[in-house]
């Protein structure tokens, strides 16, 4: 009969050939012969471990280390068993035992900072990642899990700098390539994003996180056909994946297919319950329904699973603010400064001290420079706050785009007005307090009784006297009405906002009015297109170029009335006190509130609203029917 030594020296032999079954057999009879055997006990956990038979390898290895507590390779062996066992608690224990006992051993260091990062301790996985490195400078997967932990961060330059690292080192690391991708999807780096995937998915055909990668790129970029391609190659692969079912979701949402939308959610949730990104693309759906109490309450979950989620904060405040609830919404529109999309944009930014959530007070006899905000509508809408602290601030420098420079001057004497392109100016100026024209609300529009909805803008007399004896010539006696029938970007739903301008044609039949295109964009082709159809009722082009905003003012406040979907042109008219009626899409962007005909930053404006998603007919009806009646009445020439 073969002694215990014999026994262990032949199941050594078989493990080496990776014979795992001859190994298992003769270690178990070691174990059941003596049960407190060490190197039996551990050599069986490796072979358990080997075969992926983790749960049968944990009782194993527990006793090991229980009989042995000077070995650092039963420790981290018992945490590699843990990790795949899904407790992370008990691994990070086993890790730092084996860390204890030796800590000049990289793996280790690696694998407990995969946990840290596990538990949402994304500086301590940095530091452990940080350890491993020093001990090894080639460990490719330390960097490569760096990223991913930087990644949580928001730190998206360092992660990539961490992912380009891991993939120099090794060129075939195809997850280091999803990392990267998936950092360039949060930077709105679409084309690198697709190159990353595309490269990774070169290295391994089936894997999961390219193809959920693609898919969200896909649907970032309104590929939808596309990404349903993405997303079913993902499940195909992993069915319980529940970011792809995140995904699934995603997309339908933005197909205004809701209650898939809703299912695939919820499908995610039952996979894993603390996926924040799930709840808040609830909050999206219900907002896209105007069920804005559901939608705040979405991303309330998505927040207490991730407080430090930006975007749902954000998402949340612009849902307060659609409903008119400013107190809460102005505080938690500054968290558009942790988002992604701003952090990426504002990389010239990232060393200046903005004041955030600034208080009256402490504008009052300050020297103060103001950042402009992304788009011309919001940096109007936003002017309207610059007399309120003109009265405070001893001194102003103000950046806005180079458009609006003019306008803004003869507007606002004393404030020092900078062209946006010339920023670094801006920021070099001696000042006591810098934030962005969009923190100001919070400062001064904290309630609907703070909006005082009068007109800011001056356009410039001469131009106006122009246009008005201009207008009159060729208009006579006809009511002179500006237009405008496209708004947004692929980005902003300018699919939701905008209307064919054949659409328009029974306005331009209504005897008496007379029709000025104040369309931004090339589209002169497209009102060639409607004049040659209707030449009895032409829209005319006045300005050779709309994004001239002095001369658009000017042009603007020699009209009797302006017509237009959700864009700038409700906003400078707006600002000018010029009479506005405004199409609103049936989720409307939250500068225009949730319901109502009046907007609560101008008094000129009247809103009609569609009552069902994509539904146009009843504005048109609506807008139609009053503008008859406005032609009808007597008016001045």
């Amino acid at each position: 009969m073969k002694n215990t030594e014999q026994i262990l020296n032949e199941a050594v032999s078989a493990l080496n050939n990776r014979d795992f079954r001859t190994a298992e057999k003769g270690l178990r009879k070691i174990v059941k012969l003596d049960s407190t055997h060490v190197p039996a006990l551990n050599l069986l956990t490796v072979v358990l471990m080997s075969l992926d038979r983790f749960s049968e390898a944990e009782p194993f290895i527990a006793k090991a280390v229980k009989l042995n507590t000077r070995s650092d390779a039963s420790f981290y062996n018992f945490g590699l068993i843990s990790k795949h066992l899904n407790k992370p608690q008990q691994a990070l224990e086993q890790f730092t035992k084996a860390i204890e006992l030796n800590s000049g051993a990289p793996e280790t260091w690696n694998n407990r900072g995969t946990i840290f990062n596990e538990l949402k301790q994304y500086e301590a996985a940095i530091d452990d990642f940080n350890r491993a490195i020093n001990l090894n400078q080639a460990y490719a997967e330390a960097y490569y899990n760096k990223g991913k932990s930087l990644t949580d961060l928001k730190r998206h330059e360092d992660a990539l700098a961490a992912f380009d690292k891991a993939i120099s080192l090794r060129p075939a690391l195809a997850e280091a390539w999803v990392g990267r991708g998936n950092v360039c999807i949060d930077l709105k780096r679409h084309d690198d994003a697709f190159t990353a995937y595309d490269k990774a998915l070169s290295l391994a055909p089936d894997l999961a996180g390219a193809w959920l990668g693609r898919g969200n790129v896909l649907v970032a970029l309104k590929r939808y056909d596309e990404a349903f391609g993405a997303f079913d190659k993902v499940l195909s692969l992993k069915p319980d994946l529940a970011e792809a079912w995140l995904g699934r979701g995603n997309l339908y949402t933005d197909l205004k297919r809701h209650d898939e939308a809703f299912a695939a959610y919820d499908k995610a949730l039952s996979m894993k319950p603390d996926l924040a990104r799930a709840w808040f693309g609830r909050g999206n759906a219900f907002s896209d329904l105007k069920r804005y109490d559901e939608a705040a309450a979405a991303y309330d979950k998505a927040i207490l699973l991730d407080p430090d989620f930006a975007d749902a904060h954000l998402s949340k405040g612009l849902t307060k603010l659609t409903v008119g609830d400013f107190n809460t919404g102005w505080d938690l529109y500054e968290w558009r400064y942790k988002t992604p999309e701003f952090l990426a944009l504002s990389q010239d930014l990232k060393n200046i001290n903005l004041k955030i959530r600034p208080d009256r007070q402490e504008l009052i006899g300050k020297t103060v420079a103001i950042l402009a905000e992304p788009g011309i509508g919001d940096e109007i809408m936003f002017a309207s706050i610059i007399g309120d602290l003109a009265r405070d601030a001893r001194s102003i420098v103000y950046e806005c785009d180079p458009k609006l420079v003019r306008l803004y001057e003869r507007s606002f004497p004393g404030v020092t007005f900078i062209k946006r392109d010339d920023r670094r100016t801006t920021i070099e100026l001696p000042s006591d307090i810098v934030l962005k024209a969009g923190s100001l609300p919070y400062s001064y529009r904290r309630d609907a009784t703070s909006y005082p909805k009068t007109a800011y803008l001056k356009p410039d007399q001469s131009r106006v006297e122009y246009w008005t004896g201009k207008l009159k010539q060729e208009a006579s006696s006809r009511i002179k009405i500006g237009i405008s029938w496209r708004g947004g970007t692929a980005r902003t739903r300018i699919n939701d906002r905008s209307i064919e301008l054949q659409r328009l044609k029974p306005f331009t039949d209504i005897e008496g009015v007379h029709f000025v295109n104040l369309q931004y964009g090339d589209v002169r082709d497209e009102i060639d297109r409607f004049n040659d159809l209707h030449a009895e009722n032409p829209i005319h082009c006045r300005l050779d170029d709309i994004n001239n905003f002095d001369e658009l003012a000017a042009l603007i406040a020699s009209l009797d009335l302006v017509i237009s979907v959700q864009n700038t042109t409700i906003h400078l008219c707006g600002a000018l006190g010029k009479p506005c009626w405004g199409m609103i899409a049936w989720r409307p962007e939250w500068r225009y509130g949730s319901s109502g005909t009046d907007m609560a930053w101008y008094s000129s404006v009247r809103m009609y609203r569609q009552n069902q998603t994509g539904n146009w007919n009843s504005v048109l009806e609506k807008v139609q029917k009053d503008l008859q009646h406005i032609a009808q009445e007597p008016h001045r020439d």
